[in-house]
């Protein structure tokens, strides 16, 4: 949300742009290009964890990449 209007992104490969003024914005929440230039989203607080103590509390986690089956990360093996 900026100043009241609620804002839609896509990534077109190199920015993200916001779907209603075309703006591009980059990965810290600033309007770089476009009607918006200058603009600063206001930042949304969040949770950073490191894998091994993720993994230690949510074993059931799967990991998703470039595999056609999920891998089970801490057995080291794709799941059924």
């Amino acid at each position: 949300v900026l100043n009241g209007d609620m804002l839609t992104f896509r990534y077109d490969g190199a920015a993200f742009i916001d779907d209603r003024t075309g703006s591009e914005w980059d990965h810290l929440g600033r309007a770089t290009k476009g009607k918006l230039a200058g603009s600063q989203l206001t930042p949304v607080v969040s949770v950073n964890h490191f894998w091994f103590s993720w993994a230690a509390f949510r074993p059931d986690t799967l990991v998703y990449g470039s595999t056609e089956r999920p891998v089970d990360t801490l057995r080291n093996q794709q799941t059924p």
